[in-house]
């Protein structure tokens, strides 16, 4: 199951991925605080170690389409990263939008906020990625709050052995091989949820899921409407693009 802060009543929670990225740059502190700002109970994001060890929080790990520049995240030391302009591609008002490191962003965030830390497998598991998150994590309060998730079942599994107090969720997508039936790898890396795409979400894989008793969290839903459907239907919380708009409408009116 989810921990019990990522659960509400009588509706999904909502969290922001990457923050609110149609309105400010992806998995920055702006775009964070936006999203909460805008209602959501909490935030997606991306972490990988760059080359000299920090975690940085970013998804792409080559920086072409944030940056303009074809630079590895994982062979870029962080005082290079650090200086990059990663606003400017989505509106040149936001030029001064730069990469965070992840300790620098949850001592900047609300400890209220919910907080889902992706672990970025970018073509070999990077096990000392799930070490230092979790050495990060297990000197923060409310632990409850957090939930770590990889694509990686490995990766998760060490983690999970790291830091077991932590909740952790396998991700998976349509665009993966086997589809829906990955799934059934969350068992080898000792998750408790799952983070399935929305278009693996038939009424049939979330009748199993749930049998299962795994908490769920659907990447990435924009609709309303289609929120409260998954909501009905058992799912816990929703990860969204439009995170504003997708909280707003569970909000009793006047």
């Amino acid at each position: 199951m989810l921990p019990h802060a990522f659960r509400r009543q009588g509706r999904p929670t909502v969290l922001g991925h990457r923050g609110a990225p149609r309105q400010r740059p992806e998995n920055t502190l702006e775009s964070f605080e936006l999203a909460l700002a805008d209602g959501a109970d909490g935030i997606e994001l991306d972490v990988m170690r760059c080359q000299s060890g920090e975690l940085v929080v970013v998804h792409d790990p080559v920086l072409t389409r944030l940056a303009g520049q074809p630079l590895a995240v994982r062979k870029t030391p962080w005082r290079t990263l650090r200086s990059l302009d990663v606003g400017s591609h989505l509106d040149p008002r936001f030029s001064a939008a730069r990469l965070p490191l992840l300790g620098e962003l949850l001592a900047a965030l609300p400890r209220t906020a919910l907080i889902n830390i992706e672990l970025k497998d970018t073509g070999f598991p990077d096990f000392g990625l799930a070490y230092a998150v979790a050495d990060l994590l297990s000197g923060l309060p409310s632990c409850e709050r957090f939930l770590v998730s990889s694509f990686h079942p490995w990766l998760l599994a060490t983690f999970t052995r790291a830091l077991p107090t932590v909740a952790t969720a396998f991700l998976f997508g349509e665009a993966q091989r086997f589809g829906a039936q990955r799934a059934r790898l969350a068992r080898f890396a000792h998750a408790t949820a799952l983070n399935p795409s929305l278009a693996l979400c038939t009424a049939t894989s979330l009748r199993w899921w749930r049998a299962q008793h795994y908490g769920l969290c659907v990447w990435t839903v924009d609709e309303p409407a289609v929120a409260q459907a998954l909501f009905t239907a058992g799912v816990d919380c929703v990860i969204s693009n439009e995170p504003g708009a997708v909280a707003a409408a569970f909000r009793p009116h006047g």
